[in-house]
């Protein structure tokens, strides 16, 4: 899945919201820096007429490994973990 954030003095970005900041960015008339940016970005990579549900196609988690997050967790001391 895609993520990026631009970097902005005195403002906080997480790319892990790229979705939201991405699509106000495109159609909100009010959006804030960050999001004129990451629709920017959006764009000048992936082009304006990508929508993001085409991420899905490529997202394959072929590095994802469930025992070692398990073993992360209780290593923790974790008691709970919620994994949606």
């Amino acid at each position: 899945m895609p993520s990026y954030a631009p970097v902005i003095p005195g403002k906080l970005a997480y790319a892990e919201w790229y979705w939201n900041a991405m699509t106000n960015g495109k159609s909100n008339p009010n959006a804030d820096e960050l999001q004129k940016r990451t629709w920017a970005f959006h764009q000048k990579v992936y082009g304006g007429d990508f929508p993001y549900q085409n991420f899905a196609s490529q997202f394959k988690a072929e590095l994802f490994n469930p025992d070692h997050w398990a073993e992360v967790c209780a290593n923790s001391g974790a008691k709970y973990v919620s994994m949606r």
